[in-house]
């Protein structure tokens, strides 16, 4: 994968095509972007940063990648850049020189994805963990169960290639997981610290909320024409709520594939289009061509090809310029989806997301555990969401917007915010957090919570019928 994607290294024999890249410098660290991903380079003193992608200032809505980057070079230790990185919104990646250190540092939910190898005295990262083995001229080097699993249909189609560990199919390359900072000098990551602080003003703090999400979608707005997908859902709901009054600036669409749930989203975006009077658009999406498959393909170690990568294909086919999705992605964080009772070991995880406790899910779940469990205690935290946000996003919920470059159509959301998400999770007890979704909507909309949420089909009532939840992972199988 070239489009829009980026390299790092220090390695002075590593050369990638200058017609499709451009290259900047900090010191012996060479930064290659493509032509399409913007790239924004500081320097104050011996403190030197490199912007690639999109930043935005949900308090300022108004400031480019440039002004915020001039903001964040003025600080003079780590510690302050991620203070000043906590409020801001976006999809990037920063490579940093500061206190006599370089760092990698990333958006909350990691959408701008971070692959990363140290070999030797050599370091390498990128976007695209294809990119690497390309620009290098490697083999993949895969682990025998990852083999094994290359061939499943069903980690394939129904677990979505989604992989609980730091690595992916390459053995050599790591994943910079949402809420961490790589370290290069001491081949460390570490979690972000949380600044976010209690409050008892519950109803200043919802007011904030609402107004970081309607900034962000403005942001959005003064670099990009905005797409944004309807739903049945509540986070594409309060993300419509949100950007009501940029309506006349925003094309709202919803995919109808060959799918009841999706059909479900179809019937009620219409509902929503209609009350709210919306330039909405219902897309037929058609079969995967093959010359669709066959450059998608291309694009990836093992490419994952599903029923809503119907949707990129619709996106890549409009040839569309300077446009941006703005998606609900990570959303559900607020709602605290996973029940912590099930938290305690990894046995216990794999149940909880149905996945088998074989030698490799248990040994990455350990690892990821041991630490996870004190970053938790200290910052009063669930367990649950740190691994809805680390390893759900980090490892399955980033995918899409990685595969999105294909199309050279980018995606944001609201809700990839460190400081709005911290700010919920923190302030709100496990109850509270199954509500505050319809309270910020009440607030923001009137009438938007009288349409349903996620009304049921008959394929709920067959599966209740059926006991589906109970011989679930045998019919997926059988599928």
């Amino acid at each position: 994968m070239k489009i829009n994607q980026y390299f790092i290294t220090n390695d002075a024999g590593v050369s990638i095509d200058e017609a499709d890249f451009s290259k900047y410098h900090v010191d012996d660290f060479r930064i290659f972007a493509h032509k399409n991903l913007k790239a924004n380079q500081f320097s104050k003193g011996n403190n030197k940063l490199v912007i690639l992608g999109d930043i935005f200032n949900p308090f300022n809505p108004e400031f480019s990648n440039n002004i915020i980057g001039n903001d964040l070079i003025q600080a003079n230790a780590l510690d302050a850049l991620l203070r000043s990185i906590d409020k801001l919104t976006g999809r990037f990646v920063m490579f940093v020189n500061i206190d006599s250190s370089y760092y990698v540092l990333s958006d909350f939910f990691g959408q701008r994805q971070v692959f990363y190898w140290f070999d030797d005295n050599h370091f390498y990262a990128s976007s695209s963990s294809k990119l690497v083995l390309d620009t290098l001229s490697l083999d993949l080097e895969i682990a025998e169960s990852k083999l094994t699993l290359s061939k499943s249909n069903y980690f394939l189609k129904m677990h979505e290639h989604w992989f609980l560990g730091e690595t992916d199919w390459d053995s050599r390359l790591k994943k910079l997981l949402p809420n961490h900072f790589l370290n290069i000098n001491q081949r460390t990551t570490k979690r972000i610290p949380m600044y976010v602080s209690h409050t008892s003003n519950k109803e200043g703090l919802e007011q904030e909320i609402l107004l970081m999400l309607k900034n962000s979608i403005e942001a959005y707005s003064k670099r990009y024409s905005l797409l944004l997908g309807l739903t049945s859902g509540y986070d594409s709901r309060l993300l419509l709520a949100s950007s009501i009054a940029l309506k006349r600036a925003v094309k709202y669409f919803t995919f109808n594939r060959n799918d009841t749930y999706v059909k479900r989203d179809v019937v009620i975006a219409k509902q929503l289009a209609k009350t709210y009077n919306l330039n909405h658009q219902e897309i037929e999406t058609t079969n995967l061509s093959q010359d669709f498959i066959k450059e998608f393909e291309s694009q990836f170690i093992i490419p994952r090809l599903l029923d809503k990568t119907k949707n990129i294909q619709w996106f890549r086919n409009q040839k569309l310029q300077d446009s941006a999705v703005v998606s609900g992605n990570g959303g559900a964080l607020i709602r605290s989806i996973y029940d912590e009772a099930n938290f305690k070991n990894s046995a216990s995880i794999c149940k909880t997301i149905e996945y088998e406790p074989c030698e490799l899910n248990l040994n990455a779940l350990d690892g990821w555990l041991y630490s996870a469990r004190r970053y938790a205690n200290e910052n009063n935290l669930l367990v649950s969401d740190l691994f809805y946000l680390e390893v759900r996003l980090g490892k399955w919920g980033n995918k899409m917007a990685h595969e999105m470059d294909v199309s050279s159509v980018e995606e944001f959301t609201p809700y990839n915010n460190r400081y709005l998400m911290c700010s919920i999770i923190l302030n709100y007890n496990k109850d509270e957090r199954k509500t505050i979704t319809l309270n910020l909507l009440e607030q923001s909309l009137e009438g938007i919570t009288a349409i349903p949420f996620n009304p049921k089909t008959w394929k709920d009532t067959i599966k209740k019928i059926i006991f589906y939840e109970y011989y679930k992972k045998w019919i997926q199988r059988i599928k």
